[in-house]
């Protein structure tokens, strides 16, 4: 194991039942902040892995300046896929569009009521 700020973020994963990962957009897949940390996973998908994710959940979160639902489907896919390798039940998405900044949600008085509602459900079931 490398020895940097990895080993925090894989103490956080270890203790975690809820793992979100959440990302803009970037042409149609992951930001590389949180690629880099996709990445490194690999410490619990080899077969003497020193660590595991099975059993946990996660959920997906990402914005997107695109107005279709369909600019997701490389995010998820890949979200699907490594999820599936880790052991780990995705339980919910966030995927929303038509956020290029802070002011196009303003402009969508709902959406944050209706994220803390569905956010809140799985915590709160």
């Amino acid at each position: 194991m490398i020895p940097d700020d990895m080993s925090k973020v894989y103490r956080s994963l270890d203790q975690a039942d809820l793992i979100f990962f959440v990302t803009p957009l970037y042409w149609y897949s992951w930001s590389t902040s949180i690629k880099a940390v996709w990445d490194r996973l690999l410490p619990y998908c080899t077969p003497s892995a020193p660590r595991s994710l099975q059993g946990k959940r996660a959920v997906l979160v990402a914005s997107a300046g695109d107005d279709g639902t369909d600019c997701f489907d490389g995010l998820r896919f890949s979200m699907k896929k490594s999820c599936d390798l880790l052991g780990v039940s995705v339980v919910e998405e966030f995927l929303e569009g038509e956020l290029m900044g802070p002011e196009d949600a303003k402009r969508r008085p709902t959406l944050l009521q209706r994220l803390k509602e569905r956010g809140g459900a799985l915590f709160h079931p």
